[in-house]
């Protein structure tokens, strides 16, 4: 074959398996994180002052140690193991086709996100909110950061916050909580938390024909393209993943549900479009008809088609982002 010739260099190819990839430096820097912030959250809750109540002094010793003994499981594995010969990196994870497509880094990608979402790294009494129900300062977080992105949109003229704020006996400035109206020029509301009664208990026999509806969000007014006014309901989900029905059932409703009643008696549906609120990053197809659940609620053609799904909102965005989605939400209400 060489015909009495031998090669003046010969190559040999080794191929050898390393566990220091991106995914595994991402994850072990992840698990540091998390250990530290749970370290942190232990000393805080073990200097709590013995003045307290004895039920809540308990309560936050209990839960001094869990979060110690569950820091230092995470700080142990981030070290032991295949981690031992991983490098350092960010705790920052990227999507990636091994997080997209195996089973084990897709879970714990979704760890990563929901960690994201309901422990932030906060440090303090000023805080005064459970976990379990960080889904209402979701809520009124969506409902501030559309107003700013609507002030900066269309103008901060003829902008009445005076219902945003109260003033406390005290001499403290709160932010109101619930049924807030803030109205954005002469033809444009944004709304939280407003109740919408009885249609033919409402002065401007506008409401619904069934129970007392309080939708999150609502973006109501003219010039959004067309000549009638339009009415945009937000409701803003903190996870879709688990309540995802549920999710679905609360929009539907407000759009079936929220009626005026016209001069002629009859009474026609108000809601222009509807949308659910989360921080849910979804991954996209081509074609909406092809893209699973929950991400197809997402998708750009089936919102302008249906005037229904979903968009993102999440802590973090900067605020180009945030009136990009405005704009989006009310080019879909009007197509």
């Amino acid at each position: 074959m060489l015909r009495g010739k031998l090669p003046a260099q010969v190559r040999l190819r080794q191929r050898r398996n390393s566990v220091d990839i991106p995914e595994h430096r991402q994850i072990k820097a992840c698990l540091k994180s998390w250990s530290a912030w749970l370290g942190g959250i232990a000393d805080v809750l073990a200097k709590i002052d013995a003045s307290n109540e004895p039920d809540d002094m308990s309560a936050a010793k209990g839960w001094s140690v869990r979060s110690r003994k569950i820091a230092r499981r995470l700080g142990d594995a981030a070290n032991k193991g295949f981690f031992s010969e991983v490098g350092a990196d960010k705790a920052f994870l990227r999507m990636s086709s091994l997080f997209r497509n195996d089973p084990v880094y897709r879970r714990f990608y979704k760890l990563w996100q929901d960690m994201n979402l309901g422990l932030a790294a906060l440090f303090g009494d000023f805080l005064q909110m459970p976990l379990a129900k960080t889904y209402k300062l979701y809520e009124l977080w969506c409902f501030l950061r559309l107003l700013r992105a609507a002030v900066e949109e269309y103008g901060s003229k003829d902008v009445d916050l005076s219902s945003l704020f109260r003033v406390e006996a005290a001499g403290g400035v709160s932010i109101s909580s619930g049924s807030v109206v803030v109205n954005i020029g002469p033809d444009k509301a944004l709304c939280f938390q407003r109740q919408y009664r009885e249609y033919w208990l409402d002065s401007m026999k506008e409401g619904s024909y069934s129970r007392t509806m309080v939708p999150d969000v609502v973006f109501s007014g003219t010039g959004f393209g067309v000549d009638v006014r339009s009415v945009i309901v937000l409701d803003a989900k903190y996870r879709i993943n688990d309540g995802l029905n549920d999710a679905l059932s609360s929009i539907h409703m407000y759009r079936n549900a929220l009626v005026q009643e016209a001069e002629t008696g009859q009474t026609e549906g108000i809601v222009s479009a509807a949308y659910l609120l989360t921080p849910h990053e979804p991954m996209l197809g081509s074609d909406f008809k092809d893209t699973k659940m929950p991400g197809r609620l997402f998708h750009p053609a089936y919102r302008e088609k249906f005037q229904f799904g979903a968009v993102t909102l999440r802590p973090g965005m900067a605020t180009s982002d945030l009136r990009a989605t405005l704009r989006a939400i009310v080019a879909d209400a009007a197509a």
